[in-house]
């Protein structure tokens, strides 16, 4: 029975990949996403680097043990967009 050959990729660039592909998008799309979302850009990309931050600990026992605090950071997140969406 043939052996099956192992990817010669590192898993880091497999990890890399997705975050040099996001900052390209965003970078890509600055001045749209300014026009669309306003100031609340800013509450995105940190939305965005926490998540991943997250992810790439494997610390997903954070979402549950924590989840009501991650409940009400979205909900105040949401006001907040709501609010830089009156200005």
């Amino acid at each position: 029975m043939p052996t099956r050959s192992r990817s010669k990729t590192s898993p880091l660039i497999w990890r890399v990949l997705p975050l040099l592909i996001a900052a390209t998008l965003v970078f890509g799309f600055w001045g749209d996403l300014l026009r669309v979302f306003g100031a609340g850009v800013a509450l995105l990309i940190v939305a965005t680097v926490i998540l991943t931050w997250v992810i790439w600990q494997r610390r997903f026992s954070l979402f549950i043990r924590y989840w009501n605090c991650w409940l009400s950071a979205i909900v105040f997140a949401a006001a907040l967009l709501g609010l830089l969406g009156l200005l």
